[in-house]
């Protein structure tokens, strides 16, 4: 691992780097210096994704932005990826795989998510429906009969 100076300055260009990509320029000062410079990249890092899952919403843009989230949280609660994968259960290189590709399978994903306290975000993937009225709520609840074709014969 680097030092915390280091760090910053990896962000920093993977930040510009990205920015760059989707044509956004990052209006730091050099006169700001480095600190001015880390605190735009992080502020970049955390919108960017954000702004691709928007943008276009592609399969492969939700996979990424699902991994810089996890990945995100990991870092806020001050672990490697070595100990995710210990609290976790899985493998470490599943772990890192995922970070870097977005890849993973929905299991893997929520036991990655347990450890994390994350698990209660699933539930909003697919809510429920909005009901509007109270035949709404009984058109959904009622449950209706299958019938059979008529017999040919």
């Amino acid at each position: 691992m680097g030092s915390p100076k280091g760090r910053a300055s990896s962000l920093a260009s993977s930040t510009d780097n990205h920015a760059r990509a989707v044509g956004w320029d990052m209006p730091v000062s050099p006169a700001k210096g480095r600190r001015a410079y880390a605190y735009h990249a992080i502020h970049y890092l955390h919108i960017l994704p954000l702004m691709d899952h928007i943008i276009s919403p592609t399969i492969e843009n939700v996979r990424r932005s699902i991994a810089e989230r996890l990945r995100r949280r990991r870092l806020d609660a001050g672990w490697s990826q070595a100990e995710l994968s210990a609290r976790s259960g899985v493998p470490l290189g599943t772990l890192k795989r995922f970070e870097s590709s977005g890849q993973v399978s929905l299991d893997t994903l929520l036991r990655l998510a347990r450890p994390l306290s994350a698990l209660h975000d699933f539930d909003l993937l697919f809510p429920e429906p909005a009901y509007t009225s109270l035949d709404d709520v009984i058109r959904a609840t009622t449950k209706t009969a299958r019938k059979r074709a008529p017999r040919r014969g």
